[in-house]
This record gives C-alpha cells, structure tokens and sequence, in this order.
C-alpha cells in the first residue's frame, strides 16, 4: 500500500549499500495542504526517488521550507519531478546539498527563493550531477550578498548535461554562481 507522505516513505525505509531502496510518485501535488507533506525533506543515503514525470509529479513546498536537503548522502537519484515554491532564508530553497553527490535528472526546479542558490545550493565538496534539468524563476534574495539565483556552487563539483538555466535572479551570479576556494 502507498504512504501518505514521502517523509513517512523515508521513515519506514532501511537503508544500506546492499538495501538501495526507491520511492516512486504518482501523479499529482505532494505539499501541506494536499497531502500533509512536511519540508524539507531530509533525504538518506542509498534511496531513489522517481517520479511518473516532470508535470506530473510535483514537490511543492508552498512557501513553507526548502524542498530537499542532502547532507553526507553519496548514493542518490532523483528522476522526473518538479520542485517548486521551496523558501529559506539561509540556502538552498529548492534543494540543499553538502558534503553530496546525488544525481538529478529530468527534473524542473522553479519558483524557489533562498538568501543564497534560489534553485540549488551545493557546497562542502558535493559532486552534483544534473541531467535533463530545467532551472528557472528561482530567486536569491538576502540583505547581505544575494549569489547564485539558479545555483550557487561553492567548494564543489558540478556536471551539467542538457541544463537550462534561466530567468533566475540575484545581486551576483542570477543564473549561476560558483566559487571553488
């Protein structure tokens, strides 16, 4: 039987490198009010999330948090869905990478507002791996410095294959922003 929520699918999952599990979505809206989805969601190591499609299958946060955060999680793929409506104020709005290397593909990611990385964050010597992915209308907005409206990368990899990025803003860097110190 299908968990209410994705949170709770993560919860129930035993995870290891010998138990890779994967998560997939129906079609329609995962946010608070329609399924009492709660964000973020704090993704695990070794757990695949697979959507029925980028419009069909949709991460909405609606204003409340960022979407999905990654921390130490080196085996991870996230296929077809949109994430959307993810808000911080600190990074990452749409998702939130450190010390990662997940994989993303066939993915669109927009309308997610952070201090910093409007649409993605990655940092802390993640490799972030990005295929068949749509970045637009992500915003970074933050009273100090405003960097990397579709992504900001600092002291990481990232691959881009088949990556639009477009109408992001942000004071420095509104489509990308990568520092490598």
């Amino acid at each position: 039987d299908p968990f209410k929520t994705i949170g709770h699918a993560l919860e129930m999952l035993f995870n290891n490198n010998l138990n890779i599990n994967t998560i997939y979505l129906k079609e329609g809206i995962y946010s608070p009010s329609t399924n009492g989805e709660v964000f973020p969601l704090v993704w695990s190591n070794y757990v695949n999330l697979i959507g029925a499609g980028e419009e069909l299958s949709v991460l909405d946060a609606e204003n409340s948090a960022n979407i999905l955060k990654f921390n130490y999680v080196d085996e991870a793929q996230i296929n077809g869905i949109t994430i959307m409506n993810g808000l911080t104020d600190d990074y990452g709005g749409g998702i939130y990478c450190q010390h990662s290397s997940p994989t993303l593909e066939n993915l669109t990611i927009h309308n997610n507002t952070a201090g910093s990385g409007g649409g993605i964050y990655c940092g802390g010597d993640s490799n972030l791996s990005l295929k068949n992915v749509t970045i637009n209308n992500n915003v970074a907005l933050s009273i100090v410095y405003s960097r990397g409206g579709g992504v900001k990368c600092v002291s990481a990899n990232i691959s881009l294959e088949n990556t639009t990025i477009s109408n992001n803003s942000a004071e420095e860097g509104g489509g990308c922003f990568i520092y490598h110190a």
